[in-house]
Order: C-alpha cells, then structure tokens, then sequence
C-alpha cells in the first residue's frame, strides 16, 4: 500500500554577493524570493516570486553575469532591511 505524501514547500533565495568574494557570507541581502508548492501527488499547487531591494549592501555588480537577475529589478522591488 503507497504511503500517502505531504504537501512539500521548496523556497528559493537569491542574494547580493561579490564576485571578488570580499563580501563575507553575513553581509549579503536576500534580492529574490521563490517558492513552489507542490500537493500530496508532487503536483505544482501554487507558487510565488518576489524581488526585493536591499537597503544595507545593494547589489555589488551593475549586471551579475552569473545570474538572469537584472539590477534594475531590484531597484525596482520593494525594500527589505
């Protein structure tokens, strides 16, 4: 008999960083937030992005190569300390 699963929850961050890695790890701020939620049959149930503006170490770069992340959308985005 199947074991009956529960809904999962899978969040995502994206941060500010330094591609010099003079940034240490406690000084970068959330930029994006992601999150899907998946039913009892692993079933997409809902999901949810955001863009945020760091008001403390903004963005480091004008446009991260490493990322489809745009400065302009998180000067854009809402503020979060």
């Amino acid at each position: 008999m199947p074991m009956p699963h529960h809904p999962l929850l899978i969040i995502d961050f994206e941060a500010t960083c330094d591609s010099r890695a003079r940034l240490p790890a406690a000084d970068m701020k959330i930029i994006e937030i992601g999150a899907v939620l998946l039913d009892g049959d692993d079933q997409l149930a809902g999901q949810f992005q955001c863009f945020v503006k760091p008001v403390l170490n903004p963005l480091l770069t004008p446009s991260p190569t490493w990322s489809w992340l745009s400065r302009g959308r998180c000067i854009a985005a809402s503020m979060m300390p």
